[in-house]
């Protein structure tokens, strides 16, 4: 729940209430073709504290469209990813929380326009969040601060139907904090193909995704960094039903070793409805 508010000449807007940070930030049109969660949601190299899909939290938030095609936008959000409903507290998704000493501060540039005919989308951003956070020696530190880079380019558009072709797309984060951190750096990387088969709405895609586990997690005893491989084709049965298949080899599920639990291979399916 929140308002929102622009005005007719479209140059800047505002939000407040109930928000998560990944419904403006950090996404990548490629990265939510995906199944996995690792490649679906953005939150690998968040904060922990940061509200992502599905959680939301109190937040005010900004954007200023400089011209055509470079936005930035800030956003203040109260730091807290508790507010699901796990414990009983939020049965009805409604909880305002403001806690003065812990927030989650982002602020993102973007650019949206095109490179000889075919479209890119650029963003460029840095996040910092107020709260205390445990180190891998076993002391508290206050901050922890990161910056990403997310890019989605078309290399190739069909003559007639310019948003169908081949993409690349890639998501990266860098937290400074590394003994601090749940994961210190995190790489998304992939292609897809829109309009594979000639007058279909269909899409082919491919990603390696790598959120690297940090220096705290691996001292907690969890060994290694659990990696994803992603092969996926969705394709418009009808409008508004679509049916997706999905191939995943997951490297050290868990975040184990081969010696505690072999990699997995996973195949998935999914449809869905829109009306």
């Amino acid at each position: 729940m929140y308002f929102q508010y622009q005005p007719s000449n479209n140059k800047w807007g505002i939000k407040a209430g109930l928000l998560a940070v990944d419904e403006d930030y950090l996404a990548t049109d490629g990265s939510d073709l995906f199944l996995h969660g690792a490649a679906a949601t953005y939150w690998s190299t968040l904060s922990p504290n940061a509200p992502a899909w599905p959680v939301a939290s109190t937040a005010l938030q900004a954007h200023y469209n400089l011209n055509d095609n470079w936005t930035l936008r800030l956003g203040a959000f109260d730091a807290d990813a508790d507010n699901l409903d796990e414990a009983g507290v939020n049965p009805h998704g409604f909880r305002f929380t403001l806690q003065p000493n812990n927030f989650f501060l982002i602020t993102e540039a973007s650019w949206n326009g095109s490179i000889s005919g075919n479209k890119g989308v650029y963003r460029f951003g840095s996040w910092h969040d107020t709260d205390r956070f445990p180190t891998s020696d076993g002391g508290l530190r206050r901050g922890l601060s990161s910056i990403y880079l997310a890019a989605d380019q078309q290399l190739y558009a069909k003559n007639g139907r310019r948003a169908d072709g081949f993409y690349l797309f890639a998501l990266a984060g860098w937290v400074f904090q590394q003994n601090s951190a749940p994961v210190d750096y995190d790489i998304h990387a992939g292609a897809y193909w829109n309009g594979l088969i000639a007058d279909w709405d269909d899409t082919l895609g491919i990603i390696f995704t790598y959120p690297h586990e940090g220096d705290r997690a691996v001292i907690s005893e969890i060994i290694t960094t659990e990696s994803f491989f992603e092969l996926t084709y969705k394709t418009k049965i009808t409008d508004g039903w679509s049916l997706q298949g999905s191939l995943q080899y997951v490297k050290n599920p868990g975040a184990a070793n081969d010696m505690q639990l072999d990699n997995a291979t996973v195949l998935g399916v999914r449809t869905s409805f829109t009306f």
